[in-house]
């Protein structure tokens, strides 16, 4: 595998859908190398494959399937040797599609793919059922059987049909010099485009013209490419070319459903794969949940275990199959049992839920011993989160890379702020889809993380309003600045008036009097001082 991937469910896979060994006849270095020291090995092909770090890869000789078995007894071989400790230099986990790359009647490649349980025979039987009239290993024929019957031949023996190199030489798109116009006739382009079992084409570029008839039909087929490697030298070598598939398991019924899913979800290309990590992981996320001794669940020798991806997770079962209690067991072991109102149906139905039952009639879904336990991750490092009934251990617990075992976290805090999740009933969520869109709104936002823009604009909006007030208290006291203006004009006036009358110099007098008044006062004060002075100084 390309990384080590523990969680449950599917994951991202480096697929080569196009490749061929020495029964290509075509394959000119290999050839030539055959009964020589330089010969070309099963062991040496799938080393070459494992060295580029391909997960899948789909045999797809010309209209053979001689080296198939020979691939799968050589890997066989060296798994075996690896399982018993002693693997051959180079060696990785790889999973072989066996298949053949088939020339169809009216001119065009295509590629039929088969579950890795496939063997040549079933090869074989396909190119006769066919009518394949060539050299096994070459292209100097093709079927007798038209294009339609071919990829229902594929489809019955339970395969795959892919168009090969759709728009490149012997494509079933390729274009007429300067047009958008497809070289093969195009009721045979439509057939085979409209054929069911048709999921996925395979384009040597991510960037090529598609002809009118592909837009006209406006169908829609995953994208997918191989490295269609005929040396280990140049260009087209493995690794050079590959598409990112994502399957639970790396076999037909998987990869079925991967390109139906199609692009951007379960497929992506190679050459339009910038960015794209495909192992990376949630901040925060939920790996496990164990019940232990619930009413209906995890009675057993085991507790009851329900492992989980970092991504989407779906819980699917009729009434009864315990849907509703893995979701109350989370409740209780975030401790989100106060989002819930007592009154409303969602909370009432976890009330129910919430209680010992003490005989068979009673409500509750939990026992005196009952345990919840949700392992999750927060930023890159493991905790155990431990809900009990009777609360006697620790609550939480994180990963010790010292121990390597779980330890007490030194804190037992569990809030939305430390292990953000959120839980929602059915009830809760029909309610969601319901008339008032606020709620949902407001789960969008949340998932969104939009809590930073939120605060802003809350500050913002406390401010402004701050200024508001400010504003409106200093328009109240502004509103009688005319009155005032009116009366110091008023002053002023009367001031110039008076100034201009007898009152001016009455006026002076009167301000020079009482400044000698006031200088006479301070020299007798003076005066009175130096007198007592004196006086102490004649009494020593």
């Amino acid at each position: 595998m390309s990384q080590a991937w523990p969680y449950a469910g599917a994951r991202w896979w480096k697929f080569d859908f196009h490749t061929h060994t020495p029964a290509s006849k075509d394959t000119n270095a290999w050839q030539a190398a055959i009964g020589t020291s330089d010969e070309l090995t099963p062991q040496k092909w799938l080393l070459k494959y494992m060295a580029a770090a391909i997960d899948c890869v789909a045999v797809t000789d010309h209209n053979s399937g001689e080296w198939v078995d020979g691939l799968k007894a050589a890997y066989s071989d060296m798994k075996h040797q690896a399982d018993a400790g002693n693997p051959p230099e180079g060696f990785r986990e790889l999973h072989l599609f066996p298949g053949v790359e088939i020339s169809v009647q009216g001119g065009f490649h295509l590629l039929a793919i088969f579950d890795p349980s496939a063997s040549s025979q079933v090869i074989s039987d396909l190119l006769a059922k066919v009518h394949y009239s060539g050299t096994r290993g070459d292209s100097d024929g093709v079927t007798r059987e038209g294009a339609a019957k071919v990829i229902e031949h594929v489809i019955a023996e339970g395969g795959l049909a892919i168009p090969a190199h759709v728009e490149g030489h012997k494509g079933l798109l390729q274009l007429e010099h300067g047009t958008r116009k497809c070289l093969l006739d195009t009721n045979t382009v439509k057939q085979v485009l409209q054929e069911p079992g048709i999921l996925a084409l395979e384009w040597t570029s991510g960037s090529s013209t598609p002809p009118i008839v592909l837009e006209e039909l406006k169908l829609r087929f995953a994208n997918v490419v191989g490295s269609d490697c005929h040396s280990f030298k140049g260009s087209a070598v493995p690794g050079s070319r590959f598409t990112w598939v994502k399957m639970a398991k790396p076999n037909m019924e998987g990869l079925r459903l991967a390109l139906i899913d199609g692009q951007e979800v379960s497929v992506r290309r190679s050459d339009q794969s910038d960015g794209f990590a495909p192992f990376a992981t949630p901040d925060h996320f939920i790996e496990s949940i164990e019940i232990q001794n619930a009413r209906y669940m995890g009675r057993g020798k085991t507790r009851a275990s329900l492992p989980l991806n970092p991504y989407f997770n779906a819980l699917i079962g009729g009434r009864g199959t315990g849907k509703s209690t893995i979701v109350h067991a989370l409740r209780l072991a975030y401790r989100r049992e106060k989002e819930l109102s007592h009154a409303s149906e969602a909370g009432q139905t976890f009330n129910k839920f919430n209680a010992v039952a003490k005989t068979k009639n009673d409500n509750g879904g939990l026992l005196d011993d009952t345990m919840v336990r949700v392992q999750v991750i927060r930023n890159g490092l493991p905790y155990r989160l431990t809900w009990r009934k009777d609360d006697t251990e620790n609550v939480v617990e994180e990963w010790d890379i010292l121990s390597t075992d779980f330890t007490p976290s030194d804190s037992q805090v569990i809030n939305e702020q430390r292990f953000p999740v959120r839980l929602f009933s059915q009830g809760q969520i029909a309610a969601l889809a319901g008339d008032s869109q606020q709620a949902l709104l407001k789960v969008i936002d949340d998932a969104a993380d939009t809590r930073s823009q939120r605060n802003a604009f809350e500050d913002a909006k406390s401010a402004f309003l701050a200024s508001r007030a400010r504003m409106r208290e200093m328009e109240g006291k502004l509103s009688g600045l005319e009155s005032l203006s009116l009366a110091l004009q008023d002053i002023k006036r009367k001031l110039e008036r008076f100034e201009g009358s007898d009152h001016t110099v009455v006026l002076k007098n009167y301000q020079r009097t009482s400044q000698q008044n006031r200088e006479l006062e301070r020299q007798f004060q003076a005066a009175a001082k130096l007198v007592i002075d004196l006086e102490n100084v004649a009494a020593t």
